[in-house]
């Protein structure tokens, strides 16, 4: 059997999948930046448990989307 080295498809698909990780992960970020900045204006405005509702929202979306990784390289 002839294993190729490159595929293209399987390279043109990663490099999809890669792109949409990083679409996806930038709208997480925009979610989390905006929860955070109007869980700050409640605080502010002495809606305190509003504010720690939106704050704990933001933890369970970023918490909730992690994936392990291995640092070793």
């Amino acid at each position: 059997m002839v294993r190729l080295e490159h595929d293209p498809l399987r390279s043109g698909l990663g490099k999809l999948i890669e792109d949409e990780r990083s679409a996806c992960e930038e709208e997480q970020r925009k979610i989390l930046f905006n929860l955070s900045a109007l869980a700050g204006m409640d605080a502010m405005l002495g809606k305190h448990a509003d504010a720690a509702e939106k704050y704990h929202t933001a933890l369970e979306v970023s918490q909730g989307n992690r994936s392990s990784m291995s640092l070793d390289g």
